[in-house]
């Protein structure tokens, strides 16, 4: 067997959720069938949620990829040498527990890849199920640019430092078809191509998405419609697809086109991705707004952020399991500056019952009133990023610092000066915004730091390589290509 990600595995994904169960009847059990899953827009539209509902598993966004595996690699906590997972803040993949986080990660990551390409692959010859043709136009449109997303994390995560010459190194399959034939390792740059393609297709396929007329949407219809296509910002909208874009040119150091993509989202902010105020974060004790939602541009859903919350960052864990930050460090980061929203005790604290002295994290903590829009709400691309995009692309100075400086303001700090380095500002501020959203890791794989900031002391750096940017690709899929 030359492919691994065959049928039988799409089962989980396809059949884990009782709504999926009323429409799914697999005759027989090992294999999928595409003329009852594609009968009617129904079926289409539940596939789709499947692959959005997957994406917040443990193995994927809904922890290895925002709250555990790549906050340890980029030292946002504490993980010293007694901590059950010392290997991983120390790059040594070779462990068990290494081996298995990144194997799980890649096998969940190509199971979500091709189940979107599923969708793709009947797309086209069942078009006429649609009820509107706005709609198969908009469920193809989601799907190129998760495509695009999944694709690239893995190539982030597990690709050659772009920076380097390293480019044109094998890196990833880039999967485009839902079959069972071998798909090569492609080089790094062939894949950004097919990734820029991929968001390319969407984005001319949700040029008139309801988010751009009727914004985010978080509400019923009003009129009692169909609710599939309102909650924008929980799917890949068309102004995700402009922030991937955005992201993806930039990881590319094409930063006259990722400055473009990053300011079409900007000159589209208002009236849809609106930056929080400081009551909005900490004014309501009953519903705290500590993932920004309202700024959120793509983020999922995940029904077991609670259960994730208590797994990583409870206070009650014991010191060799939880995740926290070193209090000294912390300060560092936010120049002890309580000013910030981002910085609040409604997301640092130190318990109050005793079980620890030092803070702990609670961006994702279970909330009083059950009924928030932003509760289980996990933010995966930001408004603020589309700021530090500009701030870093745009050869103006000025302006660039005004980019800035608008995300400082709206976190309740103060203008930067004209004589600010404005390098080393944006990568504080990476730092300070995307605790808990695995994103620093890439920042500073992207611009390849050499020395990363130590998470476990308040001053020390860790030396960093290109062999630990760039974890090997999971054996078992080493052995099936062999």
């Amino acid at each position: 067997m030359k492919r691994k990600y065959i049928l039988p595995l799409l089962l989980p994904a396809l059949l884990g959720f009782s709504a999926c169960e009323k429409w799914l009847n697999v005759q027989p059990r090992d294999k999928v069938s595409e003329e009852k899953l594609y009968t009617t827009e129904e079926g289409f539209n539940s596939s789709l949620n499947s692959v959005y509902l997957d994406m917040t598993s443990k193995w994927s966004y809904g922890g290895q990829m925002t709250m555990e595996l790549m906050e340890i690699l980029g030292h946002n906590f504490s993980v010293n040498t007694t901590h059950q997972l010392t290997m991983l803040s120390a790059f040594n993949y070779g462990t068990d527990t290494a081996r298995a986080r990144f194997g799980m990660l890649w096998r969940e990551h190509y199971k979500l890849v091709a189940n979107v390409n599923l969708i793709l692959s009947a797309i086209d010859e069942r078009r006429q199920v649609f009820s509107d043709e706005r709609n198969y136009r908009h469920m193809k449109g989601e799907a190129y640019g998760l495509r695009a997303y999944l694709h690239f994390d893995l190539l982030r995560l597990f690709g050659p430092v772009y920076a380097t010459a390293d480019s044109v190194n094998k890196s990833i399959p880039y999967n485009r078809a839902f079959d069972t034939r071998y798909t090569g390792l492609s080089p790094a740059n062939e894949v950004m191509d097919l990734v820029l393609s991929d968001l390319d297709s969407a984005a001319l396929l949700l040029n008139d998405d309801p988010i751009i007329a009727g914004g985010p949407m978080y509400n019923a219809d009003p009129t009692g419609g169909s609710n599939f296509w309102r909650m924008r910002p929980l799917r890949m909208n068309y102004y995700a697809v402009k922030g991937l874009q955005a992201r993806v040119h930039l990881y590319r150091n094409n930063k006259p086109a990722a400055l473009a993509a990053a300011l079409s989202v900007i000159e589209a902010q208002a009236g849809r991705f609106p930056f929080v105020t400081g009551t909005q974060v900490s004014g309501n004790r009953a519903a705290p707004n500590r993932v920004f939602h309202t700024e959120v541009l793509f983020g999922l859903h995940d029904m077991r952020m609670n259960q994730k919350q208590l797994a990583y960052f409870d206070a009650e864990l014991a010191p060799n399991r939880i995740l926290a930050p070193n209090d000294a460090r912390l300060n560092a980061i936010y120049e002890n500056n309580t000013a910030d929203y981002r910085f609040s005790n409604v997301i640092w604290a130190v318990p109050g019952n005793g079980s620890k002295t030092h803070r702990c994290f609670y961006k994702y903590d279970e909330m009083e009133r059950k009924d928030s829009v932003y509760r289980n709400f996990l933010p995966l691309i930001r408004i603020a990023e589309m700021y530090y995009i500009a701030a870093e692309c745009d050869d103006n100075p000025e302006t660039a610092l005004a980019a800035l400086n608008t995300v400082r303001k709206n976190r309740g700090l103060l203008d930067l000066p004209p004589t600010a380095n404005l390098a080393n500002e944006i990568g504080n501020e990476y730092r300070r915004e995307f605790y808990g959203e695995g994103q620093l890791f890439f920042y500073n794989k992207r611009l390849f730091i050499t020395k990363m900031r130590n998470g476990t002391s308040a001053t020390g750096t860790v030396d960093m390589t290109t062999g630990k940017y760039c974890p090997p690709i999971p054996e078992e899929e080493i052995r099936y290509r062999d």
